[in-house]
């Protein structure tokens, strides 16, 4: 494998035509009636492959390989980031899968079956049941090669609604995650990856063939130069550019409760490749962005995914919002997906609070990496009073000016949160007796919490081949997609941790596998 700056080769023909794109299409913003149309195939290809790629991230460097391993010589990805990695390098690198070696050694009983079943249930059978199918058969395939390859996993965690621990959790986990994926790209001198290149449109061919509805046959990208090539794909072309986390505009736009939320994700994630293919008349499927409360700022205006406000909870540590009142039962609401809705009642303000007893037990914990994403350094800082994030003080008063919540709330608060502690029953939210920790130790801290998007659920719909779908549902032709550009797979309610990833690798290698198998169109 080798990863270039720019690349060029020697051109082709291809052919000129115009078509529209199918009726109904759903645009993203700025893209017009007129842009709402394939373009046709250029007079000169500057380069052409077998199998393209849009993508450098989990999904497409998952498909390159699959495709690689399927018999496919003639690869390219193209990523318009510096980097390959994606959003993957974000990523707490936790994926799903069942029945696996390392839920056998843990004497875990577990099976595709169960997970399914299970799945359906918390996604209130609100997903295409083929794609959750698809997904989880071949989730197992995903782990033994990551396994086979290196990965290795500290913890299998529980997820809400499982009955069988299957989240494969690790400190840093993304980043070692795909450090792993890409040496494994690096053994492949099969597949270029092209680095500062943007796909910027698809070419689709209607001049008769195989195919009369059309058929993409190729992209045009601009290189960091600003150097515009039009790249043929004589087999097909995968979509794996991201989902638009990254896109403020567009989600203040259509999603006014994440108005002013700050993206913590992949800076990459700008929608593109999703509305690429909305203009040859690709469907979406279930748009929502994924508000996460678990973010805390580094720096003003900048902010990052952090910590596990679940795990935190059962060692002492208690939220509270603007007024200095709990707002729910942190152990069982801290997981993202249920707390997200329990900040935005509180207007997206709220904080937390816990004392030098707690902070011992946090940072004891063999959790302690994994429960800040690997950014340990924030927390110890903060408790040696030399932090950005985490405020230190010697009262409760003190702490509430600091962190911007009601001092003679918090005050009251916390008195009536020891009382619970003390008496092993908390009326208001029934807490877990066992992690009512008084909160009676100074020091004293606590930050404030911030929602951020750091990724979005749906997007392109896509059948379980992996192929995109157009707004009758049909494939269309030579076009595959897989990552944060695809949507369809699982819903807001049927979310879990490593959701993301484990679509991504799966959904890359299927359409890697499908694109291999095509039959060249030149």
């Amino acid at each position: 494998m080798s990863m270039d700056k720019d690349d060029t080769a020697v051109s082709r023909r291809g052919f000129i035509k115009v078509t529209a794109a199918g009726a109904g299409a759903l645009a993203l913003p700025h893209v017009g009636i007129k842009e709402l149309q394939a373009a046709p195939p250029p007079q000169k290809w500057d380069r052409e492959v077998n199998v393209l790629i849009a993508g450098g991230g989990v999904s497409g460097t998952a498909a390159a390989i699959a495709a690689n391993d399927a018999g496919e010589t003639s690869i390219l990805v193209l990523e318009k980031m510096p980097h390959a990695g994606g959003s993957g390098v974000f990523s707490s690198g936790t994926i799903l899968a069942a029945g696996t070696i390392l839920q056998k050694e843990k004497g875990i009983q577990d099976s595709p079956e169960l997970w399914y079943h299970e799945a359906m249930l918390t996604a209130e059978n609100g997903v295409d049941a083929k794609l959750t199918r698809t997904l989880i058969d071949n989730a197992r395939e995903v782990f033994d090669f990551l396994y086979k390859a290196g990965m290795r996993w500290s913890f299998v965690d529980a997820l809400p609604g499982y009955s069988a621990d299957r989240g494969y959790r690790e400190a840093n986990g993304g980043a070692k995650l795909m450090k792993i994926v890409l040496a494994e790209i690096e053994k492949r001198p099969n597949i270029k990856i092209q680095l500062g290149t943007k796909v910027t449109r698809l070419f689709m061919d209607t001049n008769g063939g195989a195919f009369p509805q059309g058929e993409v046959v190729g992209v045009e990208c601009v290189n960091e130069q600003g150097r515009t090539m039009n790249i043929k794909a004589k087999k097909a072309v995968a979509i794996c550019t991201g989902d638009f986390s990254a896109n403020p505009a567009y989600i203040e736009s259509h999603f006014p409760a994440l108005r002013n939320t700050k993206s913590v994700g992949n800076p990459g994630n700008t929608g593109d490749g999703i509305r690429m293919a909305q203009r040859l008349g690709a469907d979406v499927t279930g748009y929502t962005p994924q508000g996460h409360p678990h973010c805390v700022e580094t720096a003003p205006n900048k902010a990052i995914l952090w910590c596990r406000y679940e795990f935190l909870a059962e060692d002492g540590l208690i939220l509270v919002n603007g007024d200095g009142k709990r707002f729910c039962n942190e152990p069982e609401k801290g997981y993202y997906v249920p707390l997200l809705p329990e900040v935005q009642k509180q207007d997206g303000k709220f904080a937390c609070v816990f004392d030098a007893t707690a902070a011992g037990k946090i940072a004891a914990s063999p959790r302690f990496a994994t429960t800040f994403r690997g950014h340990t350094e924030l927390f110890t800082k903060g408790l040696a009073g030399d932090g950005y994030v985490i405020k230190k003080a010697g009262s409760l008063d003190e702490l509430a000016s600091m962190i911007g919540v009601n001092a003679a709330g918090l005050t009251q608060t916390v008195a009536a949160y020891n009382e619970a502690a003390a008496k092993g029953n908390d009326p208001q939210f029934r807490r877990n007796p066992k992690f009512l920790i008084p909160i009676n130790t100074p020091p004293f801290y606590g930050w404030r919490g911030v929602v951020g998007v750091s990724t979005t659920r749906g997007g392109l719909r896509m059948d379980p081949g992996a192929r995109i779908l157009d707004v009758d549902l049909k494939p269309i032709p030579r076009l595959y997609g897989a990552g944060g550009t695809v949507g369809g797979y699982t819903n807001e309610a049927g979310y879990r941790s490593g959701w993301h990833l484990t679509n991504a690798l799966t959904f890359g290698r299927v359409a890697g596998k499908n694109m291999a198998a095509e039959k060249p169109w030149a």
